[in-house]
């Protein structure tokens, strides 16, 4: 699948570099019998994204045994400081203020979503974020308390997690993963709205049926509550499987020890709810309200000396923000040096290998297998697919296929 998804997004050729600094990459895991390997060559050049340029080293791989990706880094493993990941280098050149990383509907087909680097846009949440700091990594969270729709107005709940009292947010998750009584409880409520197996024995929701936009899995953060609809819980349509989308919800239990890790894993449908902001400086992680219907943008920087405290921004409305001084829509970013925008939903996949987008490596992490029969994208075998595509400011952003696994960065050690 990795040559598949290379040959489509087709070969990064290096011009004039050297060949003779090589690398190479092997890791195993848990389970001594994955083991991802990569040799090639590093290489120093300029990436350019909607724009921005970035002089980056990456290695480039000739022979790998690992879906080839170039990601943001978010959290970095086998790193040297010397070859910084994609953020690291972005703030060392000026380009951004901070080590953030802020995701809009980047989880939802046929549309547009958005990722900032360096900031937030406000106008894409409504009130303020819930915000964690000085956590172990970017992305974890205190576990919610949730409660399920039973039919508009009425809810089975609220549920505490029986677990560790913590959860993760996850941008390559395209499946949340929820505790075992809570799935329990889903389940035998979606029975009433279609719910059946198909072909390939794993349960599933009629493509083509519309819910009512209030009937929702509600995860609440404090004062912050996620409402994601049962809409957004239909998956993909796998080829033969007669109108039938997977169901995109499983039960932690089945893929993790939450008693040692995370009670939820929030990913795919938590992405069509919720806005979120990882922070690799202090390990920091907001949550807020999606706003389905925003007008314009609202970039806000974050860090530096002059930027914005993540937990003192206030979100918009669906009324277009007032356009800062001496700025229009699309022309240069302010002083403070915000990266960029995607606002087309593709996410940078080439064959160099490269820096990972987040947690999937971290030795001390467990990995998280896939749930039989399933192509999930916390399995080690398979990974989201995508192309390298720029639009706007800088702006990285990425389309999650049918299929994702595991991703990390390479281990640098030589000087530019």
């Amino acid at each position: 699948m990795a040559c598949e998804v290379a040959g489509r997004s087709r070969y990064y050729k290096a011009t004039g570099n050297t060949r003779t600094d090589s690398f190479s990459f092997d890791e195993s895991y848990l389970d001594v019998s994955i083991h991802e390997t990569a040799t090639g060559y590093w290489v120093e050049d300029t990436i350019t994204a909607d724009g921005i340029d970035v002089r980056l080293q990456f290695g480039v791989a000739l022979q790998w045994h690992t879906s080839p990706i170039l990601g943001l880094g978010i959290q970095p493993v086998n790193q040297n400081q010397r070859r910084p990941g994609y953020l690291d280098a972005l703030k060392q050149q000026g380009k951004i203020t901070g080590r953030f990383c802020s995701l809009y509907n980047h989880m939802t087909p046929n549309t547009t979503g958005e990722i900032v680097l360096g900031g937030v846009d406000a106008s894409k949440f409504q009130g303020k974020l819930a915000v964690w700091e000085r956590m172990r990594i970017p992305g974890e969270v205190d576990a919610p308390s949730v409660r399920i729709s039973n039919g508009t107005g009425r809810f089975k709940g609220p549920y505490e997690n029986p677990g560790k009292p913590l959860a993760v947010v996850d941008p390559l998750a395209r499946s949340l993963f929820i505790p075992n009584n809570m799935y329990t409880e889903l389940i035998a409520t979606l029975g009433a709205y279609g719910l059946q197996k198909n072909e390939f024995n794993n349960l599933a929701l009629p493509c083509d049926r519309n819910y009512s936009p209030d009937d929702v899995i509600e995860l609440s953060f404090g004062e912050t509550v996620i409402k994601i609809q049962f809409n957004h819980l239909k998956g993909i349509e796998l080829n033969n499987s007669l109108g039938l989308c997977e169901l995109s919800v499983f039960p932690t239990e089945t893929v993790l020890n939450i008693t040692k890790q995370w009670s939820f894993v929030l990913g795919g449908p938590f992405f069509r709810a919720a806005y979120t902001v990882l922070g690799v400086d202090i390990n920091s992680t907001g949550i807020g309200i999606l706003n389905p219907n925003p007008l314009g943008r609202d970039i806000i920087e974050l860090g530096g000396s002059f930027g914005t405290s993540l937990d003192r921004i206030q979100g918009g409305d669906s009324s277009p923000p007032s356009p800062p001084a001496n700025s229009e829509p699309g022309g240069p970013l302010s002083s403070g040096g915000i990266a960029g925008v995607v606002v087309a939903v593709v996410f940078v996949l080439i064959t160099a290998v490269g820096f990972v987008f987040f947690l999937r490596r971290k030795k001390n992490i467990p990995e998280i297998p896939s749930p039989e029969g399933y192509p999930s994208e916390l399995s080690p075998d398979v990974r989201p697919t995508s192309e390298l595509e720029a639009k706007s400011a800088l702006p990285v952003s990425h389309e999650l296929s049918v299929s994702s696994t595991t991703a990390y960065e390479l281990e640098a050690n030589t000087s530019r």
